[in-house]
């Protein structure tokens, strides 16, 4: 890459302004061709929030940054969260097809669940209060998301020790980058093998001048990939046994009976908000309902049935600027998370 510096007196300056923002740019695909056109004040002034938790110049910010706009969800054809973390550098994903439909791992450090790297909706925690793990599946609708900003590396020390491999912000659109009075909506949908098909709906408005909202919701069905006979779990005249499983293979669930493999999944979420000047009210709610796949062998579990997490978010957020080099910032926040789940164990 040939890089034009503006004089020789501010070349020095200008490859530190560019080493800051090489991580981001080059991870995020910015155009090279609008990089290399772009001036010493525009690169010390990329401006990012999730490093420090305040907004602030990426050329200031005391982490490496990976930035994936709304530009890039749509042009590479991401339907989940799970898709983007697969494409990012430094994330290992692991897609089980179970109880747990992925699991993605920061810096090779391996758990069971995602309770070591942070996920928030627009600075929002958004991790599970009982196992404090980040649940990314197929319930968050992208077609809202302005952009997702990804921290590498240990952030615990302003974000809590779930914050030990790094923090995943979901930045949504608000309705404030609309002209006064304008309302914008959009419908998507989704079809595909096993029977998969989704949809999101987005409505955005702004009102008045100081006054905008967004809403989006997402649905989700798949009856997943048939995994009968595979690594010697699912093996299908375990599941048929009625030596080990009795009369539970008289019953049904989801319209198909125990017995043979099935694998369902019903996934939905809901993300809004009202912005009033400073004022924001948001919701956050999604439940995963997904099947056991193959979590257990056939001789121990009946994969037909759910494994369920729910997620309810009340919050309000306050900010106000008494003076230019002053803003106070309020929070209040309701979180309710539940996990149940249904079991034909032998």
């Amino acid at each position: 890459m040939t890089l034009f510096y503006p004089s020789s007196c501010n070349k020095f300056i200008t490859v530190l302004a560019l080493s800051a923002v090489f991580n981001v740019a080059f991870a995020s695909q910015i155009d090279l061709d609008k990089l290399k056109t772009m001036d010493l004040a525009d690169l010390l002034n990329i401006t990012i929030e999730t490093a420090s938790g305040v907004e602030e110049k990426l050329f200031d910010a005391p982490a490496t940054m990976v930035v994936v706009t709304a530009e890039q969800i749509a042009q590479r054809g991401y339907h989940h969260l799970t898709e983007v973390l697969q494409d990012l550098p430094g994330f290992d994903v692991v897609i089980a097809n179970g109880a747990f439909y992925s699991n993605s791992y920061q810096r090779g450090y391996r758990l069971p669940t995602m309770s070591r790297t942070l996920l928030m909706i627009d600075g929002v925690v958004d991790n599970l209060l009982w196992s404090q793990e980040a649940t990314i599946s197929r319930q968050y609708p992208l077609s809202n998301i302005q952009r997702i900003e990804v921290l590498y590396g240990p952030a615990s020390a302003i974000y809590g020790p779930n914050a030990f491999l790094g923090v995943i912000n979901l930045i949504t659109k608000n309705g404030s980058e609309l002209e006064k009075g304008q309302i914008k909506g959009e419908i998507n949908a989704l079809m595909g093998s096993f029977n998969s098909k989704g949809a999101e709906v987005t409505l955005r408005g702004r009102p008045a001048e100081e006054l905008s909202f967004s809403l989006a919701a997402k649905l989700f069905h798949s009856d997943e990939a048939d995994l009968t006979g595979r690594w010697g779990f699912t093996n299908a005249e375990q599941l048929a046994n009625r030596d080990i499983w009795g009369p539970i293979l008289d019953l049904e669930h989801q319209g198909k009976r125990f017995g043979e493999y099935h694998d369902p999944t019903e996934d939905y979420g809901v993300i809004a908000s009202v912005n009033y000047k400073g004022l924001k009210l948001g919701v956050i709610h999604w439940r995963l309902k997904e099947g056991y796949g193959a979590f257990y062998a056939s001789d121990r579990t009946q994969p037909n049935t759910f494994w369920s997490r729910d997620n309810d978010q009340l919050y309000v957020d306050y900010k106000k600027s008494p003076h230019a080099a002053l803003t106070l910032t309020s929070h209040i926040s309701y979180q309710k998370t539940h996990i149940h789940g249904y079991w034909a164990e032998a």
